[in-house]
């Protein structure tokens, strides 16, 4: 594993990456997303949402989030914690993992992001 910065932009798994195994490649990508979701979701649960809001505007190929809106258990809009958190994400060409610390408003995209790009290439 390294712990190089990169892009926020990139996803938990970059869907270009040159590995000598399909099946590692996925175990490893599903591997990440599960700690990226558990390190969000601790840090959501320690500030008491329990509901987020990710608003995607786009079409084709294009397209951005718009807003993200965090609620309590009672639907109050809660402000998202300021802290960061640690994310991963499988380096383009190799089966490395590469951390990076995001704020949660940051992760929340990133994660939401990988969705889109798993769901809808």
């Amino acid at each position: 594993m390294t712990n190089q910065a990169q892009s926020t932009s990139s996803s938990a798994c970059d869907t270009n990456a040159q590995v000598t195994s399909e099946s590692e490649l996925e175990r490893l990508c599903k591997a990440v997303r599960a700690g990226n979701k558990a390190a969000l979701f601790d840090a959501l649960t320690q500030a008491d949402i329990g509901i987020v809001i990710v608003e995607f505007d786009g079409y084709g190929d294009s397209g951005q989030i718009e807003d993200v809106t965090a609620y309590d258990a009672r639907d109050v809009v809660l402000k998202l914690p300021s802290r960061s958190i640690e994310i991963g994400h499988v380096q383009l060409g190799s089966l490395n993992i590469v951390r990076e610390t995001l704020t949660v408003r940051d992760a929340i995209e990133h994660l939401a992001y990988d969705v889109l790009e798993r769901t809808h290439g």
